[in-house]
Formats: structure tokens, C-alpha cells, sequence
């Protein structure tokens, strides 16, 4: 998919002049710039070695995908904030490559890859598109870097557990919940693509601490216990490691269709999933997030949720329910409602549904573009940010107020369609 030039460097561009203002000590502080702290370090310092330079060194392997994905939006809006409209058209689906590096290293906290002279893969950093974010962030005065901060971070470059073949799905993406959903599970596909075409049997290897949610998808997508691994503190050498394409899927860097994917993922779990039908939740879905105070919280939830009680729904807070329970809650809905947050990536194992997504002005994509891959219907309702007063340094509202007189005006052509 193409990746809108005016917003690859959004965030290495907000953190520059944070730093700017500011001085590293701060910027190190503030966990909005997390992963800019981590480009700031590693571009600054080390070598790395995008995909081009990976195929024009080592041996690698092509599958193919076919088809265009076409991303439109037929909701009730008159114009789509940037961040979805810069998405708009028919996307040819990528092929996608597996390296295959000889004598390569896996270490450190994140899990990254490096090559033999210990160059840094960038593909298990999560950023392919690096160009512009080195451009930028190699103006800064390299002497301000912390030198020991991510020392760890090339651990494993002595390491003297040693495995024949790995096949690579850690780094620094795919931790999280949504990002494991749609980064990290797509290249399950690919691994089980990977061992037909070579005949090959590597070992799969994991960021440390697999949660219950991962460890029960991968056993739903067929993936065994004795096939995979958590990565050892002293890091792994091989004699191969081989490393699969991320789809990048980044409201900064650009999304990368992955829809073959995604939906091998979805048929396959569900078909999967003992007693599918077997609840008694809501077709009506409302997100609500009282988990999360500080974050994308709609402060005047208690009104909106009275109104749309009156159309039948029913407020579920994710967290409070297990992989399974989130699955079937999704599978049987007709119409879910809920603020930008990992939430909605449960709209994965719905097959016929209306998506109804509360933003803040500037839109993120996520949502938008995997609503589209499924064949979902999708709706978007701007709302006003709230500023936090309890987080420190926020420069701009996390929180939200959902306009509850448009918001049921949506609902109510909804449910009068439904009905």
C-alpha cells in the first residue's frame, strides 16, 4: 500500500522538536515519544541494513499475493480527515519475502536481528521505510545519546545458545494486542507458507513473555507448543535465520494491505473455537473504556451510554474478558460502536458488521483501512479532545467527548436498517 509522504516523519519530527525544546533527559521521560527515543538511539548509532540491501546479500524467498484491495469509505460524512482519506483507492496486494541469513544473531530486550558483522535488521525493528527518520534524527548531537540505555539491545552478539534455523517474529512491534493481531499472526501465514515451499522445519522465536491471548492464538492457528520459543536472555545464533516481511501498519509510517492474511487468521480461529455460538451477549456493542482514565476515555460516557441503551446496547469492557470471550462477543455482533483503541481490532472475527469508530479530529487509519480489507461497513464520528489534567507534559487531549445528538443520529439509521 502507499505510504503518504506527509506522514512517514510525523512522529520522529514531533520528537525532534520535543527534544529541541526540551534536551534528551525530558524527551527520555515522555512515553508519547517511546518509540522515537528508540530511533533517536539506534539510527544515530549503529549500522543497519534495510531490505534492499538484505536482497542484494543473501538468499531470499518470494510469495506471491494477487489482487488489488480497494479502499472506500460510503458513510454519512462529507469530507474524511487526512490520516483516511490519504488512504483512499485500489492497493495492489505486495508480494512478500522470507530472508534467509547465514550465521545471524537474535538478542536484546526487543528481540532484534543482525547480520554477521552485527549490522541491525531493520525489518525486526519495525521500521522498513528508515530513510526519512535517519534524515532527520542524525542531525542531533549523537554526543547527547546515552550510550548504555539500549546497550542491551545488541545482546546475543556473544551468545552461545546456538540453533540450526530460526524463523524470526520477534522485534520491536507485534507485543501489543492489536499489533500482535495484525503484524505479528500475518506472518504465521507466511511461516507456514515459508516451510512448504523449502521443506524446512525452523524453529519459531518470540519476544519473552507470551501472554494467554498469544499463546492461545497460535494454538488456534495450528502452531504447536514444541515449534516455538521464547527468546533467551543471552540471545540466539544460527545457522539460519530467517526473517519474514512485516506489513508495517502505522498511522506514522503507513499501512501495508495484508488481507489474504487477516482473513486466513479470522476463518481459521473461528473455526477453531469450541461453542462459537454458545453466549449471550448483545448484537449492540459499546466499547467502553473505564480501564483506561488517561487514554482515548470518553469523559461523558454516562450519557452516551443511556441513550444508546435505548437502541439495545450493551457496554463491554474488553479487558475484563478472556481471548475466546472477546472473539465470540465480536463474531455475533451486527453493530459495535467504541473510541480508537485496541478494542476494535476484534472487529477481526466479526464476518457482517457496521463498525462505528469515535475519533479525534486528526483520524487514525487503522480501523478505516482493516474495516475495508474485511468487508466491513464503516462509519467515523469526529469528536473534541479532552485535555487530562493528571498527566504532565500532554500537549494535547488523549481523552475524548463523544457529541452524543450526532452520535445517536448515526445509531438510529443503523438500527433502522437492521430492523
Amino acid at each position: 500500500m502507499k505510504i503518504p509522504e506527509n506522514r512517514i516523519v510525523d512522529l520522529p519530527i514531533a520528537a525532534y522538536e520535543y527534544y529541541q525544546r526540551f534536551g534528551f533527559r525530558e524527551l527520555l521521560k515522555n512515553s508519547r515519544y517511546r518509540s522515537s527515543r528508540w530511533l533517536l538511539t539506534h539510527y544515530s548509532r549503529y549500522k543497519t541494513r534495510s531490505n534492499e540491501e538484505l536482497k542484494s546479500k543473501f538468499e531470499y524467498h518470494t510469495f506471491k499475493r494477487e489482487g488489488c484491495v480497494e479502499i472506500s469509505y460510503h458513510g454519512s460524512n462529507k469530507e474524511l480527515p487526512p490520516r483516511l482519506s490519504d488512504y483512499l483507492g485500489a492497493y495492489k496486494k505486495n508480494n512478500v519475502c522470507v530472508f534467509d541469513i547465514n550465521d545471524g544473531i537474535v538478542g536484546g530486550n526487543h528481540g532484534f536481528a543482525y547480520t554477521p558483522d552485527g549490522s541491525l535488521i531493520l525489518e525486526t525493528a519495525g521500521s522498513t521505510h528508515s530513510s526519512h527518520a535517519k534524515h532527520i534524527l542524525n542531525t542531533i548531537d549523537r554526543r547527547k545519546i546515552i550510550n548504555t540505555i539500549y546497550q542491551k539491545s545488541r545482546q546475543g552478539l556473544e551468545s552461545k545458545v546456538r540453533i540450526d534455523h530460526i524463523f524470526v517474529l520477534s522485534g520491536r512491534r507485534g507485543g501489543g494486542y492489536s499489533h500482535w493481531l495484525d503484524e505479528t499472526l500475518p506472518r504465521i501465514y507466511l511461516f507456514k507458507e515459508y516451510k512448504k515451499k523449502t521443506g524446512t522445519s525452523p524453529t519459531l522465536v518470540f519476544n519473552r513473555g507470551l501472554s494467554e491471548h498469544q499463546t492461545q492464538s497460535l494454538e488456534l492457528l495450528g502452531v504447536e507448543p514444541e515449534e516455538y520459543i521464547e527468546l533467551p536472555e543471552e540471545g540466539i545464533k544460527a545457522d539460519v535465520v530467517s526473517i519474514p516481511e512485516l506489513r508495517l501498519r502505522s498511522a506514522f509510517a503507513g499501512f501495508e494491505t495484508a488481507q489474504d492474511e487477516l482473513l486466513w487468521i479470522r476463518d481459521t480461529i473461528l473455526r477453531n473455537i469450541p461453542d462459537l455460538k454458545g453466549h449471550s451477549y448483545s448484537s449492540r456493542v459499546f466499547i467502553s473504556r473505564r480501564d483506561s482514565p488517561h487514554s482515548r476515555h470518553i469523559t461523558n460516557e454516562d450519557e452516551l451510554l443511556s441513550r444508546l441503551r435505548e437502541y439495545g446496547f450493551e457496554p463491554y469492557i474488553l479487558s475484563d474478558m478472556n481471548f475466546t470471550e472477546q472473539i465470540k462477543l465480536m463474531n455475533q455482533a451486527e453493530i459495535v460502536i467504541g473510541a480508537h483503541g485496541a478494542g476494535l481490532i476484534n472487529t477481526l472475527w466479526a464476518t457482517d458488521i457496521d463498525i462505528v469508530e469515535l475519533l479525534r479530529s486528526r483520524g487514525r487509519p487503522h480501523y478505516f483501512v482493516l474495516a475495508n480489507e474485511l468487508g466491513h461497513r464503516y462509519e467515523f464520528i469526529l469528536c473534541e479532545p479532552v485535555q487530562d489534567a493528571s498527566v504532565i507534559g500532554e500537549p494535547i487531549g488523549r481523552n475524548i467527548s463523544a457529541p452524543v445528538g450526532r452520535i445517536v443520529s448515526v445509531i438510529d439509521d443503523l438500527v433502522t436498517k437492521h430492523d
